[in-house]
C-alpha cells in the first residue's frame, strides 16, 4: 500500500494506481481504511447556526450561541436543561435543534446533573398471612367499569373476605374518593 500511496502523492488516479499493482479498487479502499481508520463515525458536527430575525436569516458562529446560553444560565433562579434552552434559544431567532444544544452545552459543561437517578419501585408484598376463619382479613380490589348506556365511567369497589374468598360488601359509584358523595350514598351496599 506504500507504493500506490507515493503513486498517488504524484497525481496519479486511483483507478490507474490499481490496475498498474493488478489489485481490485474494493480491497484498495478496505486496506487503505483499516491503515488510516477514521477518527470518529458520522459527520462533523457544524460550526454556525442560522438566527432569523424578521425575514432576514443570518450565520452566527457556535461560540455566540454558547455565549447566548452561559448568559442565560448565569441569571437568578434559572437551572434550565438542554430542551428548556433550546426552547428559549428558538424564541431568539435560532434555529437550533435540542440535540445540538446538548452537545454545545456538554461540550462546555453546561449541563446540570440529572436528577433521575431513582431505583425503580418494588410493588412485591412479601408479607403472608394465613388466615384461619372467616371475617379475619379482607381485600379491597377497585374495577374500573364503562357504563354504555350513560357512555361515562364507575368504579367498583369490592370488599373479599380472605377466607370464604366471598364478597362481603361492594360500592358502586362515579366518584371513588376517601369521603363519601351524596349522591351515591344510596348505592352503598
Amino acid at each position: 500500500m506504500k507504493l500506490a500511496g507515493e503513486y498517488i502523492t504524484k497525481g496519479i488516479g486511483i483507478s490507474d494506481v490499481v490496475d498498474l499493482l493488478h489489485i481490485p479498487r474494493c480491497s484498495f479502499y478496505r486496506i487503505e481504511y483499516h491503515e488510516n481508520p477514521p477518527s470518529k463515525r458520522g459527520r462533523n458536527h457544524s460550526s454556525f447556526t442560522l438566527r432569523k430575525d424578521g425575514d432576514e436569516i443570518t450565520i452566527v458562529d457556535n461560540s455566540i450561541v454558547v455565549n447566548e446560553i452561559e448568559k442565560l444560565l448565569s441569571r437568578e433562579f434559572v437551572c434550565y436543561g438542554y430542551k428548556k434552552t433550546a426552547k428559549h434559544l428558538n424564541r431568539l431567532g435560532y434555529e437550533i435543534n435540542r440535540k445540538k444544544v446538548r452537545r454545545l452545552m456538554a461540550e462546555n459543561n453546561l449541563l446540570n446533573h440529572s436528577y433521575n437517578k431513582r431505583k425503580p419501585v418494588t410493588r412485591v408484598v412479601k408479607s403472608v398471612v394465613e388466615v384461619t376463619e372467616p371475617d379475619q382479613v379482607w381485600e379491597f380490589d377497585i374495577k374500573y367499569v364503562w357504563i354504555h348506556g350513560e357512555s361515562r365511567n364507575t368504579y367498583l369497589l369490592a370488599m373479599i373476605d380472605c377466607y370464604s374468598r366471598e364478597v362481603v360488601g361492594h360500592y358502586i359509584g362515579y366518584h371513588c374518593t376517601g369521603k363519601p358523595c351524596e349522591r351515591d350514598n344510596d348505592d352503598r351496599v
